[in-house]
């Protein structure tokens, strides 16, 4: 499956009660416009998760330009608010607040996950 059918499972989830979370590469994120702004519209309560978010720090691969280019149009053409931790320490808390975030308000969140936090040496077992 794509990411916008993961996208479109997490919707569903989120529709019949549960508190879902739409995990993917930052590349993915360009497929889900239309279930995207479904969700929106709907006020469905959804926390996006992506990799190599327009502007992370520590981003030294040219090819994921595309992917940022195409994730950062599609949250700013829906109107999806964005966060970005700025440290590995904040990341965990900037998660935690987002879904408290999105289904507290109801909202569609996104976070992306600049290239440094999964890399960092404390995350790795």
């Amino acid at each position: 499956t794509r990411e916008d059918e993961g996208v479109a499972m997490a919707v569903g989830a989120s529709m019949g009660g549960a508190r879902s979370v739409a995990v993917m590469e930052g590349t993915g994120l360009g497929y889900c416009g239309l279930i995207l702004s479904r969700a929106r519209i709907q006020c469905t309560p959804l926390l996006i998760l992506f990799s190599h978010p327009r502007g992370g720090l520590g981003e030294r691969l040219a090819h994921h330009s595309t992917s940022m280019l195409a994730s950062a149009a599609c949250l700013k053409g829906l109107d999806i608010p964005l966060v970005v931790p700025d440290s590995v320490e904040g990341a965990t808390d900037t998660v935690a607040q987002a879904v408290e975030t999105a289904y507290g308000q109801r909202c569609l969140l996104a976070v992306g996950i600049p290239s440094f936090i999964p890399s960092h040496r404390s995350l790795t077992p």
